[in-house]
């Protein structure tokens, strides 16, 4: 009971200095009549004789001793008065946006008996406490996105005001309009995917970043690089996104860069139709066209299967225009 009532005292306690008996103030009338108050000041709880009315009251040595009814609400019982004022939060929160893992910080007063943070309707053990700022992270458990309240309670159960907090969601990445590009001279892309609208740069692999302002959140375009410095046929390269709320998940999106196809030879040099042709060359990968040009400048389409560094192509008696390789010499019979 005596502890129960503890809660219930001054939310502004006085300094010791300026407490006075309320008991002698009350001329006697809470206890018989005594020479006068005398000692130290105490919290005392007592009840009237019907055990129906209860009082808290700081009361003197002397009049304690002559208050029946009563105990002494002892000093470990109470609260400090930096304790007793309900904690206050100050605006904003640091940072005042984030995502799920990122350490956060409140500043306010009266804070140091703050036993847990309250954001949105989770509640979080702060990190560090202090009597003027709280240190938590932001949860697993938040919403994808939004914006949430955030307030502590104290040991007395008592809770400080609200502050908002803006959940960002990470992006993530879908895809390409391309997934291919020249390796001499890169070239447009659109990035596919959701949460893009902070988003700051792209970053294509070991090429470097692309500053970017997107007005969609869910696709942003951008210039991908040339890619001068590449080994081999083809270099695959991630492309990865980075707004407000962090990077999104490397290895989901790739571009790959290729050579320019270059033939070197055939084999045979020569035939007729419905012959399989073995063209040999440098960055013959993903070939989706094989031409014959002979010598009246007319061109034939061939079917075509790709091995290693060579191409196979079966030549076919259809003629039409267009080419995707250099072209070497070769008669049709």
């Amino acid at each position: 009971m005596v502890a129960h009532l503890a809660e219930h005292t001054r939310t502004e306690a006085l300094a010791h200095h300026l407490r006075t008996c309320q008991r002698g103030e009350h001329a006697c009338r809470w206890h018989p009549r005594h020479r006068g108050c005398d000692g130290p000041m105490v919290l005392l709880c007592c009840r009237d004789d019907s055990g129906r009315l209860w009082r808290l009251a700081d009361t003197c040595r002397t009049c304690t001793a002559a208050t029946p009814h009563a105990a002494v609400v002892t000093e470990p019982l109470r609260h400090s008065p930096a304790a007793l004022r309900p904690p206050r939060l100050l605006s904003p929160t640091d940072p005042a946006a984030g995502r799920p893992g990122d350490t956060v910080q409140i500043d306010g007063t009266s804070l140091s008996t703050t036993t847990r943070v309250n954001f949105g309707s989770a509640a979080v053990i702060p990190t560090s406490v202090t009597a003027t700022q709280v240190t938590f992270v932001v949860p697993d458990s938040a919403p994808c996105a939004g914006q949430v309240s955030v307030s502590v309670t104290s040991t007395t159960g008592a809770t400080s005001n609200a502050l908002p907090f803006f959940v960002i969601a990470p992006p993530t990445t879908t895809g390409l309009s391309l997934t291919c590009l020249p390796a001499a001279t890169g070239g447009p892309v659109t990035l596919l995917g959701a949460n893009f609208l902070t988003g700051t740069q792209v970053r294509v692999g070991t090429i470097g970043n692309v500053a970017v302002i997107p007005s969609r959140p869910s696709q942003v375009t951008f210039t991908a690089p040339a890619n001068p410095g590449r080994v081999g046929t083809v270099s695959a390269q991630p492309v990865t996104i980075t707004i407000a709320g962090g990077t999104s998940r490397s290895g989901t999106t790739s571009i790959d860069y290729y050579l320019a196809p270059t033939i070197t030879s055939t084999a045979p040099t020569s035939g007729t139709a419905e012959d399989e042709i073995t063209i040999n060359g440098t960055g013959l990968v993903n070939v989706d066209t094989v031409t014959f040009t002979d010598s009246a400048t007319a061109t034939a389409a061939a079917a075509r299967a790709r091995c290693g560094v060579g191409v196979m192509a079966i030549l076919r008696p259809v003629m039409r225009i267009g080419a995707r390789l250099g072209a070497l010499p070769l008669p049709v019979l």
